[in-house]
């Protein structure tokens, strides 16, 4: 329900989600959803990672290649993110990369550069099979670079490659 809060949700959270289809292959679609879970709940950001990744498993089904992507307010060591990866649901981009990623690990360095030594917490996730990710970036971009920040975390960017078919994570042999 719009407005609404559950779990112990600070404020009102949502997933955006908007489904691509090729314009030279109806077949091929590809769906990105994303999230901003919640700061201070924990149980609400698990809670909300368990429905998000119904979603992408339902988009999956429907034959999509789904992206999940956001700022999910908790790190790789974190039981959210864990949930997320269980059972090889999905990827974390920036560790599958095929070229080391570039950049610093944190990205949340507030608007002052007040947050030291933080865990990424904005991940760029995908299903195994589906894509590529040839190059996960951080942007350096912090206040002591004198530019205008629109944001207190730092860009996350992945240069994907998507493959023309589903790629079978396991291969018959013979």
């Amino acid at each position: 329900m719009p407005g609404s809060k559950s779990w112990d949700s600070s404020i009102p959270r949502i997933a955006t989600l908007v489904r691509l289809t090729s314009t030279t292959d109806p077949s091929r679609k590809l769906v990105v959803i994303n999230t901003h879970l919640d700061h201070e709940g924990a149980a609400s950001r698990r809670m909300a990672a368990l429905l998000l990744l119904q979603h992408v498993q339902d988009e999956q089904q429907a034959g999509s290649t789904v992206l999940l992507v956001g700022d999910f307010n908790d790190g790789p060591s974190s039981p959210t993110y864990a949930d997320l990866l269980a059972q090889g649901r999905l990827v974390d981009a920036f560790n599958a990369s095929i070229a080391l990623p570039v950049g610093p690990a944190a990205t949340f360095p507030g608007f002052f550069n007040q947050v030291r030594d933080a865990e990424r917490i904005d991940h760029v996730l995908f299903a195994p099979g589906t894509a590529v990710p040839l190059l996960a970036t951080v942007l350096a971009i912090d206040a002591d670079t004198q530019l205008s920040l629109p944001s207190d975390h730092r860009p996350v960017l992945v240069d994907f490659l998507f493959s023309m078919m589903r790629i079978d994570a396991q291969s018959s042999a013979g």
